[in-house]
């Protein structure tokens, strides 16, 4: 019984202290990357300084709103993931839980459309042809990070 316990207790420190480090190091590698987009449109747009304002005025609002989205979201996953490993037998309770994580990633989905939208927005004609290049090397990489092993 005692070794039972035991287990269970390393068992669930583990994935409490390993969830802690691995939000936290999403955390700063998001922020770093957002920062790293921001100065890549800046760049590779030549915005100049009313396009520079209305951009990071536009990036704020967008990271702000993102940002509360996120925690809502790492809220419903760990929800998730405790009435998972509860002792509850009715599965209706996850499933909703499921259900609204769907739901919540399409409102994040829905606010980065709305950022690029509100991005081209400010843009010249000239601005979105390199605008049109930057999110398809964008999406690119992606498809070519999927495909890596």
């Amino acid at each position: 019984m005692f070794w039972k316990w035991t287990s269970l207790i390393f068992f669930l420190t583990t994935i409490l202290l390993g969830s802690f480090f691995i939000s936290n190091y999403y955390s700063f590698k998001q922020h770093h990357n957002r920062e790293k987009i921001s100065k890549t449109f800046e760049k590779r747009l030549k915005l100049d300084e009313n396009q520079k304002k209305k951009f990071e005025a536009i990036d704020k609002d967008y990271t702000e709103k993102m940002k509360i989205l996120r925690e809502e979201h790492k809220k419903l996953i760990d929800k998730l993931d405790s009435e998972t490993v509860s002792f509850s037998n009715d599965p209706r309770s996850a499933k909703e839980i499921s259900r609204q994580i769907i739901l919540h990633e399409g409102k994040m989905r829905e606010l980065t459309i709305d950022f690029f939208f509100n991005l081209k927005s400010i843009l010249t004609d000239q601005q979105k042809e390199e605008f049109k290049k930057i999110f398809k090397e964008k999406k690119n990489r992606k498809r070519s990070n999927r495909m890596s092993p």
